[in-house]
Formats: C-alpha cells, structure tokens, sequence
C-alpha cells in the first residue's frame, strides 16, 4: 500500500475555490447551462445587471449562510469564514469571467468550454430560461459521483492536515 502526502488543508481549499471559479465562469461560457446553486445567483446578474455574477454569487450565498443561522440559532466562528470564502469565490468567478471574455465563440468551442468544465427566477423576469441548460441536468446526475471518485483518489493519496488550528484552541 502505497504512502499517503500530507497537504496543508488551507492549500487544499484555496485550489478547490480556484479550480470552482473558473470551472462556474467556462460552464457560463460555454451555455450550456451551469449547476443549480449557481443558475440563482447568475439570473440575478441577468436580471439586475447593476452587479455582476460574481457579486451575486457571494450575496446570495452570504444569504444562505444568515438563513442558515437563523435557522439553527446559533452562531459559529465558522459562518464568518463561509462568508469570507463566498466573498472571495465570487471575485474570482469575476477575475475568471474577464479572462475568459475573449475566448473564441461557436458550438464546437461551447461544447469544449463546457467539457472542460465540467431558474425559476430567468423565467419569472426575463420570460426564457437562463444559465440552466444540458449541462445543468448532465451535472445532476455525475456531480456526486464524480465528487466521491475524485474524494476517494484524493483520500488514498493524501493527508489533508490544517496548517491553522482551529480558533479557541491552544
């Protein structure tokens, strides 16, 4: 049996943000719709164009997080980090956006924008469906099976140890 790495789990993350980011801002490239958690936030940035994407994504998911408290009526250092982190995924979907703004257009770019990637609301405002498509009922079905395969090779390999301790700890 083969060694398992240790990987500081802070580097773990930032890769998983970065790699998200860009994979959210080709799947909109590539219009072939994007996953459910992020066809909301998108509509809104097609519907109240004054913000962009990337704001709406962290605006929306610092909504789930209040929701989230009130619901459980409690408050964790946690929910403070959630909020940072939504705040960062949502500039970096905006930094990848401009990048990816020139890319090249037409179907056989689209199809390999989204295979490299891997909405109620647009309905309700906009009067036709936007952000989800093909790829958004495709990622329903292979996400959590392709999450597990991707957990499983990663745990085999790896030792994702935080290089920060845990607040309130000594």
């Amino acid at each position: 049996m083969q060694k398992r790495k240790i990987f500081p789990g802070e580097l773990a993350l930032l890769l998983g943000l970065v790699c998200n980011s860009l994979g959210v801002s080709i799947m909109v490239k590539s219009g072939f719709g994007i996953s459910s958690i992020s066809s909301v936030p998108y509509a809104f940035s097609r519907i109240w164009q004054g913000l962009s994407f990337g704001v709406w994504n962290y605006v929306f998911q610092s909504a789930l997080i209040a929701v989230l408290m009130l619901l459980v009526r409690r408050f964790k250092v946690g929910y403070v980090l959630s909020f940072f982190l939504a705040v960062c995924f949502g500039y970096m979907i905006d930094f990848f956006d401009c990048i990816t703004a020139g890319l090249p257009a037409g179907a056989i770019w689209q199809t390999l924008y989204f295979l490299v990637s891997f909405c109620l609301l647009s309905l309700l405002f906009l009067h036709r469906i936007v952000g989800v498509g093909a790829g958004t009922v495709l990622c329903a079905f292979v996400t959590g099976k392709c999450v597990s395969l991707v957990g499983t090779i990663l745990d085999q390999r790896f030792v994702f140890v935080p290089l920060i301790k845990k607040l309130g700890e000594v």
